[in-house]
């Protein structure tokens, strides 16, 4: 999927915990105003795993997601073998 360093990130969660933070530090700026998420591929499973998983604090400003082609795999992407 990626041409950088093989496992550099262990999981999405450690995407959506940037994502996390980013949207609590502009919460803080802009706290009257309606957010829209946009996702597009990779950035459509780090938005997923922010929506679904619970231990991120919701952000009241983000009122709609938007995916576009989302990357979707199972839990043996990564051990398919091509010849």
């Amino acid at each position: 999927m990626s041409s950088g360093e093989a496992y550099a990130i262990d999981s999405f969660s450690e995407y959506a915990e940037q994502l996390q933070q980013v949207l609590l530090f502009l919460g803080l700026h802009a706290k009257n105003s309606d957010w829209v998420l946009v996702g597009q591929s990779t950035g459509c499973s780090i938005i997923m795993e922010h929506t679904l998983n619970r231990v991120w604090q919701r952000v009241p400003q983000v009122k709609k997601r938007i995916l576009l082609a989302p990357l979707l795999r199972n839990h043996d992407a990564f051990s398919v073998k091509i010849p």
